[in-house]
């Protein structure tokens, strides 16, 4: 999440987010709100998702669940704008669809908070090296204050960030209560929460979860603003420790670290700075403790690279750099850079966006899991602050295909946030429906299966029999579920024998 999506004042005139021409016929679209939804909440401000099986590939029917959360930064919880998270599970029997599931405020409530604004998923390893279903999601809120009754200048935007830990993904936290992300000081301005971000690190002795957040307002000596971004090791369920603040070296005045994207992946964090056409700092894992390693330039100089780093999303293969034109003034068409993860981060996609001649800010938002990459833009020409979405496959040597564009309606300001896990991807619309905002989900489905299972050219009595061996009560997804369902019973039946003497 970059701060200049949270739309403070959107005269938002649509009643629903739309989903345009694009979608491919073999992608599922869902259209979700909070049971309860709010007025001018903002909801899909920012967008997590955790699908728990590790499938490595975009086109898989997989029916493991997944779980969904957004922040609601306007929302109003215990105050007015004190935010709101929201969370979804996937169901998939029966129905194969998002129900909602539950919803978080902050520990420490305030007006004007923004509790929300960024949200981060965080993943635990076990001893084996696998990927736990429980794991813990990091919220900021930079717009909270020192002294909640205070009004001076002073006081304000200092921010917040705190921890819910979660048993499993799909279930509430048991208590309902974050776990302050402490660093040894907060001052008013240092806007604490802007973004977030996890990582599981190898670095220091075993598989550790990490938790990030960004202080963009941080005054470095001398330097107003400099920004820095905190660092926390998770030493238990319930204990997370503060290990460093990350700064560049050679900080200066409102380079404002860590303001407009934070991302971590393996052993590197990765924090935009606003100097110049905009950089990324880069901070490497040493002896169990981050430290600045380099930071990346913009790869070529003009309107096309405004912004570098304005967004970015990192797998720990790949690191995503979105440059969607000047801050504050999204007329730029944008551009994507895709970069390798370690030194010298090597260029190895340059994207256009797949909408010229629009002034939409391309690469404002960005999400990388698993070979998929979402990417948002700031608006969308053709209807005003609509906004856009691409979806691609990213393969491991670097190359690049286009699955899905998706659209809202008009000042929806679709793509306000976006994540992708699995098979699935999310897409927040913050001005969606008067300012309640939305969220859109799609999941990536297998097309049309043929009825002829044993491939030998024709649909007879072999393949009926490949199929009544499937039969079963429950959940399956294999070759013999025909019409998707994710079951195999008299639907996919009635698929075989009304194929019956075909090739399928």
């Amino acid at each position: 999440m970059h701060p200049r999506t949270i739309r403070l004042s959107i005269a938002a005139s649509c009643a629903a987010v739309a989903l345009a021409a694009g979608l491919h016929a073999d992608w599922a679209s869902f259209q979700l709100s909070p049971t309860i939804p709010q007025a001018g909440a903002c909801t899909g401000t920012s967008v997590a998702l955790f699908q728990l099986s590790p499938t490595p590939t975009m086109q898989q029917n997989t029916g493991v669940a997944a779980a969904l959360w957004a922040g609601a930064p306007l929302a109003s919880g215990s105050q007015r704008a004190s935010g709101v998270v929201h969370a979804w599970s996937f169901i998939t029997v029966p129905g194969m669809t998002w129900q909602y599931a539950w919803q978080l405020t902050s520990s420490s409530p305030q007006p004007g908070a923004l509790f929300g604004a960024s949200i981060a998923y965080g993943k635990t390893v076990t001893a084996a090296g696998a990927v736990s279903s429980a794991g813990f999601l990091v919220v900021g809120s930079p717009g909270h204050r020192l002294t909640s009754t205070s009004t001076a200048a002073a006081d304000q935007v200092a921010g917040f960030a705190e921890v819910f830990p979660l048993s499993n993904a799909l279930a509430a936290p048991s208590n309902g209560f974050g776990i302050a992300l402490a660093p040894p000081a907060v001052r008013g301005g240092d806007q604490y929460g802007t973004c977030v971000a996890t990582s599981v690190a190898s670095a220091g002795g075993g598989s550790l979860p990490w938790a990030f957040a960004s202080a963009p307002g941080v005054d470095a000596t001398a330097a107003t603003d400099a920004g820095a971004v905190h660092a926390f090791r998770r030493d238990a369920a319930s204990t997370f420790t503060f290990v460093a603040s990350l700064a560049l070296p050679d900080a200066a005045s409102f380079d404002r670290l860590g303001r407009g994207a934070l991302a971590a992946a393996g052993d590197r964090v990765y924090a935009s700075c606003d100097r110049g056409s905009g950089s990324v700092g880069v901070f490497a894992f040493v002896g169990g403790t981050p430290a600045h390693e380099s930071t990346i330039q913009p790869p070529a100089s003009g309107p096309a690279v405004q912004g570098f780093g304005a967004a970015l999303a990192c797998d720990g293969t790949f690191l995503v750099v979105g440059a969607p034109g000047a801050y504050g003034q999204p007329c730029d068409a944008g551009t994507v850079f895709v970069l390798d993860a370690a030194p010298p981060h090597a260029v190895r996609q340059v994207i256009a966006t797949p909408w010229p001649g629009e002034c939409a800010g391309f690469g404002s938002t960005v999400a990388l899991e698993r070979g998929q990459l979402v990417i948002g833009t700031e608006q969308g020409a053709s209807s005003l602050a609509s906004g856009q979405v691409a979806v691609y496959e990213l393969d491991t040597l670097g190359g690049l295909t286009l699955q899905a564009t998706l659209a809202g309606a008009a000042d929806a300001a679709f793509g306000t946030g976006v994540a992708a896990s699995g098979a699935h991807v999310a897409v927040g619309a913050a001005a969606g429906a008067t300012d309640l905002g939305g969220l859109v989900s799609v999941r990536s489905m297998v097309a049309t299966r043929t009825p002829d299972l044993n491939h030998d050219g024709i649909v007879n009595g072999k393949d009926l029999g490949l199929l009544l061996a499937a039969f079963r009560p429950g959940m399956y997804t294999g070759p013999e579920d025909l019409n998707n369902d994710s079951m195999v019973n008299g639907g996919d039946l009635a698929v075989l024998l009304g194929a019956w003497g075909t090739s399928g």
